[in-house]
């Protein structure tokens, strides 16, 4: 065995960098919303609660560079959740359902061709007897054909 062969990636492996490149691509959505974010004019934004106002105007420029990468890391979090998130919510979707399709659309499908091949059974030997009776006939044909031109 070769040492310096490259091992063969295992499943778990491959879900770990698959995951590594969903959060590095939710990472850069995070910071293009982010960025996006800073040049907005939020100076209008005011935030009301219970009737009193908590917040006139919201400035990000004035948050500290901690604050900024804690709420990129807050977007990239929410954007990876969506990223994992909604795809699983569709296959989990797509296993409730197609059993659902199978059983409403497939069982009459299947009872509807069992009823026909029933139904048509007769016919179907009737078809098998005349093959059977043709084929016999030609061989028998072959078969003297043969003999009165040895003779």
């Amino acid at each position: 065995m070769n040492p310096t062969a490259a091992k063969p990636m295992t499943r778990t492996y491959r879900a770990l960098r698959l995951l590594a490149l969903l959060f590095v691509l939710a990472l850069a959505v995070a910071a293009a919303v982010w960025q996006g974010l800073q040049s907005l004019d939020l100076g209008q934004v005011h935030v009301m609660v219970d009737g009193d106002e908590v917040m006139h105007g919201a400035a990000i420029g004035n948050l500290s560079p901690g604050q900024h990468l804690l709420a990129v890391l807050a977007i990239a979090a929410v954007c990876f959740a969506l990223i994992v998130a909604v795809p699983m919510l569709l296959l989990a979707v797509a296993i409730v359902v197609l059993p659902i399709l199978l059983l409403a659309l497939g069982l009459p499908l299947v009872v509807v061709l069992s009823l026909g091949a029933l139904l048509l059974t007769p016919l179907a030997l009737v078809g098998l007897l005349c093959w059977w009776l043709i084929r016999a006939l030609l061989r028998d044909n072959k078969a003297t054909a043969s003999a009165t031109m040895a003779g």
